[in-house]
């Protein structure tokens, strides 16, 4: 796997060639077939569904996308696919666009190898923005979601252990 790391300045380090890639080399490495995961340099967290995602986004920019609005409609409303299930949300879809005339036997044959041989294993659209803002959060020095659920954990805790301190010493009352 090709460990690529994010730095502050959202400078992207390859740390297999120790040089600065770019977003279109993420592209190619996924292209050729390598797992490509992306972590934040100073936190350690993993940033891959989010630098994908922009890869996405260089790349349609730089060109018409070859895929309809309603399968990018379809990707966005479902908001997460995993590799076992992606095949079965998306296949009607095709199926519908290509009977529409939308997308040619051609089109839906190539959309069917792109999405058979995909290395990326879940794409979570909700986790994506979910980690950034606890990444955010983090780099303003704000408790997150996960800081205030950890925080919550302990403080209940804290109170069983004090009802059973509470407990004890009424049972070691009754018995004086």
């Amino acid at each position: 796997m090709r460990v690529v790391k994010r730095y502050p300045n959202r400078k992207l380090y390859d740390t297999q060639s120790r040089r600065y890639i770019t977003l279109s080399e993420i592209g190619a490495f996924i292209q050729a077939g390598e797992e490509v995961q992306v972590v934040d340099n100073q936190t350690g967290d993993d940033l891959t569904d989010i630098t994908l995602t922009q890869v996405i986004v260089a790349r349609a920019r730089r060109q018409a996308t070859t895929l309809p609005r309603s399968v990018l409609a379809h990707l966005i409303g479902a908001g997460s696919f995993h590799s076992g299930s992606w095949r079965e949300q998306i296949e009607p879809t095709i199926e519908r666009l290509r009977a529409d005339g939308e997308l040619s036997a051609a089109g839906a044959d190539q959309l069917r190898d792109l999405v058979g041989r995909s290395p990326v294993r879940t794409i979570a659209l909700p986790g994506v923005v979910e980690r950034q803002m606890e990444a955010t959060l983090r780099r303003m020095n704000l408790p997150s979601k996960s800081d205030m659920l950890c925080l919550r954990s302990r403080l209940d805790d804290l109170a069983r252990q004090l009802e059973g301190m509470e407990q004890q010493k009424v049972k070691h009352k009754d018995n004086v």
